[in-house]
């Protein structure tokens, strides 16, 4: 009467309970254990991948500063800064960036735009990326020093307008300026929020 059924005492069912709470303990320690070891590599593999592409963009940016330093024109708006994190990019200057592709393998020039990002460069060949970069410096300074003639000439036309001759007729254009840049910043924020749906 003491014996259960399958011929096992109250006593020895939970003996064996103990022991299979025992091996289910064990092998949830073990899993444990091998996802703690699988979450690791994957870890050192990140780490190992973003290392690898900060280096590769610091020796990039190393071939540059030599040649840059050669260019004064270029040295108040083009300033290489390696930025940290993931990915790491190469900042060229406040639109362009270099960063690595996915494998560490490709050197990719990124321009940022007013709606996207768009890929300009990319190379498995440093030197070749060295070579390019000093082609798109070197367009950018002449952009740039042909938009501050072009700025340079229109602000001294405007200066010898007769407009501008008197002193009296100045504070009077400027309020009229002033007040045209209000009307056409009120106008274009209503038109961008009607464009969007929402007025």
């Amino acid at each position: 009467m003491g014996a259960a059924r399958d011929g096992l005492t109250p006593v020895q069912k939970v003996v064996e309970a103990i022991a299979e709470d025992k091996d289910i303990e064990r092998a949830a320690r073990a899993e444990l254990e091998q996802a703690r070891q699988l979450q690791a590599e994957h870890h050192d593999a990140q780490v190992a991948l973003r290392d690898g592409a900060a280096l590769r963009l610091f020796v990039l940016k190393q071939e540059l500063t030599p040649w840059l330093s050669e260019m004064p024109e270029a040295a108040d708006f083009i300033a290489p800064a390696l930025q940290p994190g993931w990915p790491p990019r190469l900042w060229i200057d406040l639109t362009a960036h270099v960063l690595m592709s996915d494998d560490n393998s490709t050197y990719r020039l990124v321009q940022d735009t007013i709606d996207d990002k768009v890929v300009v460069f990319e190379t498995r060949d440093r030197a070749e990326m060295v070579r390019f970069l000093r082609k798109f410096i070197a367009h950018r300074v002449v952009r740039r020093q042909r938009a501050l003639a072009t700025a340079a000439q229109d602000l001294a036309a405007l200066k010898a307008s007769p407009a501008f001759g008197g002193r009296a007729a100045r504070p009077a254009l400027m309020w009229m300026a002033w007040l045209t840049g209000l009307v056409a910043g009120a106008l274009l924020i209503l038109a961008a929020l009607a464009w969007a749906g929402r007025l």
